[in-house]
C-alpha cells in the first residue's frame, strides 16, 4: 500500500479544517436546540441550506467539485443510495451522526455502527471497483483546489456559523438553514464532496493508492465534538431522545445497518450529507441517489420502530 498522489499536505489541512467546522456546527446545533444535527434525516430548513450552498458553490468554486457521481451507471447509484438510506435509517445515523456526533457521545452503537460501515465500505469499494469507475475518466478530473482558493468557503463557514450561533435559541428555522449551509461548506472545504477522495479513503489497495484525507476530517470534527459534549455539559443537557439514542443497545440490527450502509457507501463515494450537497449543482444521479436513499431510509426506520420496546417507542 502507497500514499496516493491526491494526498497531500494541503489536502491534509483542509480536511482537518473542514472537520473543525462540522464539529462546531454539530456542537452548537446541540447547544442551540439539545438536538443533533441531520443530514440523512429530512429537515425543512437544514436539508435546503445544504443543496442551496451545492448550488452556490458550485458556481462560484466549479473546481471544488467533480462529475464523478455521474460516470456511474442508473443502477448502481440507486442501489448504493438504497443501500445508504435503509443503512442509515435502521442504524439510526450516518457518517456525521454515529461518526462524528455518536462517537462524541460516547455511544458503543455508534462505534460498532461506524467499524462496520468503514469495513463494509472499504470492501465494497474493492470488490465493486469503483475507484475505477471514477478515477479512469474521460477527460480526467480536475485537482482538488488549494485551500488559499477555497478562502471564501471559508469565510462564508464562518458567516453561516456565526447566523446558526446568533439564531441558535431565538429562531430554529433561521439557525437550521445556517447550520446546513455552514456543514456544507466544510464538507466542500474538506474535499467530501468529490467521491474520488472518499472512495480513495475506503478502496486502501487501489492501484492509485490511499488517500487518508477523510481520516483528517474525522479527526477535526471528533477534537471538537469529543470534548465540548462532555467538558461544557451538551450532552448532559440534550433531550432526553438523545441521550436514549447514544445509549441505544448494539443489536444485530445495527450491524445489519451498518453493512448496508458501507456497502452503499463504498460502491458510490456518496453518503447524505455530501449528496445533498452534490445535488445542489444539478447532478442527475446525486437526486437518484437521494430519491432512493430517503425512500430507503423510511424503510429502515420503520422496521427499527416495529422491532422497538414499548418502552423505548415511548422515548
Amino acid at each position: 500500500m502507497h500514499l496516493s498522489e491526491a494526498f497531500s499536505l494541503n489536502s491534509a489541512i483542509a480536511g482537518l479544517v473542514g472537520g473543525i467546522g462540522i464539529g462546531v456546527v454539530a456542537a452548537v446545533k446541540l447547544w442551540g436546540s439539545r438536538e443533533l444535527m441531520p443530514s440523512a434525516t429530512p429537515h425543512p430548513w437544514s436539508t435546503s441550506g445544504f443543496v442551496a450552498t451545492g448550488l452556490l458553490a458550485s458556481r462560484l468554486f466549479p473546481s471544488a467539485f467533480e462529475s464523478s457521481i455521474d460516470l456511474l451507471s442508473t443502477l448502481r447509484v440507486a442501489a448504493g443510495g438504497a443501500m445508504v438510506g435503509f443503512g442509515a435509517g435502521l442504524g439510526e445515523g450516518c457518517t456525521s451522526g454515529n461518526g462524528i456526533q455518536g462517537l462524541a457521545a460516547r455511544s458503543k452503537a455508534s462505534l460498532v455502527f461506524v467499524c462496520t460501515f468503514m469495513a463494509a465500505g472499504a470492501i465494497s469499494a474493492s470488490v465493486t471497483q469503483t475507484s475505477e469507475q471514477l478515477d479512469f475518466a474521460s477527460p480526467p478530473l480536475s485537482p482538488s483546489p488549494s485551500l488559499r482558493n477555497l478562502s471564501p468557503l471559508l469565510v462564508a463557514w464562518a458567516a453561516s456559523g456565526a447566523v446558526q450561533l446568533v439564531f441558535a435559541k431565538l429562531n430554529d428555522a433561521v439557525a437550521s438553514f445556517a447550520a446546513g449551509a455552514a456543514f456544507a461548506c466544510c464538507l466542500t472545504i474538506g474535499g467530501m464532496v468529490r467521491s474520488t477522495r472518499v472512495i480513495g479513503f475506503l478502496d486502501i489497495m487501489s492501484d492509485q493508492g490511499w488517500d487518508p484525507t477523510l481520516a483528517f476530517v474525522m479527526a477535526g470534527g471528533l477534537a471538537v465534538t469529543l470534548p465540548v459534549y462532555h467538558w461544557l455539559g451538551l450532552l448532559q443537557n440534550s433531550h432526553p431522545s438523545v441521550q436514549a439514542w447514544a445509549k441505544r443497545p448494539v443489536d444485530w440490527q445495527l450491524v445489519l445497518a451498518g453493512m448496508s450502509f458501507g456497502v452503499g457507501w463504498g460502491c458510490t463515494g456518496l453518503c447524505p450529507g455530501p449528496a445533498l450537497v452534490v445535488s445542489g449543482t444539478g447532478s442527475s444521479s446525486a437526486l437518484l441517489f437521494l430519491a432512493a436513499m430517503f425512500g430507503a431510509r423510511h424503510v429502515g426506520q420503520a422496521i427499527r420502530n416495529a422491532a422497538a420496546s414499548p418502552s423505548e417507542k415511548q422515548e
